[in-house]
This record gives structure tokens, sequence and C-alpha cells, in this order.
């Protein structure tokens, strides 16, 4: 599957004879481009599906051409602001977090290249999208700090109207890659009805060896 030469992708969850989930899942494997899922299915559980295995965003059927255009420019403008941050990600260093030659280590094993803008772990990149960095360099830089909310919205999604249930699929992706203890998560901690914290002390302060 080739598909650098597009900028973005619009996929039906029925594609006839294959899943638009599967294949969704599949470009993730080796793309990091928006994609937007439109669909007639409009339960509750086919959003979350299409936003936990890689879908930016999810409309549902009918539509509007008006609204299409809107969701596919906020979505294209929020990977050029992403994109942008990750240039500037060895930024962090010299603020909240301490930086190991330009690299924040979550765990033995598991750090972050603020020069290369890649996450590795155990010695091989680990998929990392646009959207995950945005938001995981925006709680670094603001270390020991309670993020609300209301702030990552205006600061990572700039604005545009997103649910809090998204936000949530970003963070629990993100732990997934960097936390010890799923069931116990020591980086980002939830402070329920507020927002979010990276706790300082729990980052792993070793040489990553």
């Amino acid at each position: 599957m080739t598909l650098m030469k597009y900028r973005w992708l619009l996929l039906d969850i029925n594609l006839g004879d294959r899943s638009g989930f599967d294949l969704c899942r599949k470009v993730r494997e080796n793309y990091d481009m928006p994609i937007l899922f439109i669909s007639a299915r409009t339960s509750d559980d086919d959003v979350i599906i299409a936003l936990n295995i890689g879908g930016d965003d999810y409309i549902k059927k009918p539509y509007t051409l008006g609204v299409l255009f809107a969701k596919v420019k906020a979505i294209l403008g929020r990977y050029e602001k992403a994109k942008e941050a990750a240039q500037l990600a060895a930024g962090i260093e010299g603020k909240s977090v301490q930086t190991n030659e330009g690299r924040i280590y979550f765990r033995e094993g598991v750090y972050l290249d603020t020069s290369m803008h890649k996450l590795i772990i155990d010695g091989r990149q680990e998929e990392f999208r646009a959207m995950e960095y945005k938001l995981l360099t925006y709680l670094l830089e603001n270390a020991g700090r309670v993020v609300t909310k209301e702030e990552l919205l205006k600061n990572v999604w700039e604005d545009e109207y997103t649910g809090d249930g998204t936000i949530s699929v970003h963070i629990r992706h993100i732990r997934e890659k960097i936390e010890p203890d799923l069931k116990d998560p020591a980086i980002i901690k939830t402070v329920w009805g507020v927002g979010y914290v990276v706790e300082q002390d729990a980052l792993f302060h070793g040489d990553g060896a």
C-alpha cells in the first residue's frame, strides 16, 4: 500500500469486501496522515472504535459538503500545527523537564528523542502520531502543573470542537506507549474533573542503557 502522495484519507466503514476499520489499522501501521470516517452507522460504539484505531474524526451521514470541507480543513490544520510543534520540540530542554542529551526517559529503554522527534522503545522507533506528539510535548512543557482540558483544547486542538472523549483517547494511546503500568499511570496523572499532569518525579532518571 503506497499513500505517500496523499495528504488525507476519507473512509467509510463499509467498503464492500473489506472493512474501513481494517483499512484504517493497516494505514496506521505505516503512515501518519489525517483519517476522517464518514458512515451511516451512528452508534457511539462505531465512533469510539474509529477514534481508538486511529481515526481523527467521524462524520455521521447525512452530512453537507460544507461540514465535510470544514472538518477536512480543521484536521489538516491540526496536522500542520503538530508538525510545527515537533520541529520546535527541542525547545523542551531547559524548561520543566530535564533532558539527557536531547532525550526524555519515561522508563528504562523508553524515551522521547527531542532532536529526532521520535519515540524509542527498546531500540526501535514506535509509531507516534502527530497529535499524540503535540499533546505529550505540551504536557511535558508544563510538567508539575495541572493542565485543564480547556487549556488542551485551546493550545493543542486550537479551540476546534472536540469532546472529552477525543482527549481521553489520545491520552490513553500515549500511556500505552510510555507508562510502566496502565492500571496505575505514574507519569501522566488524571486529575478528575479538571485535566492531566505530568509527574516529574515519575520520569526515569537513567541513561537508558
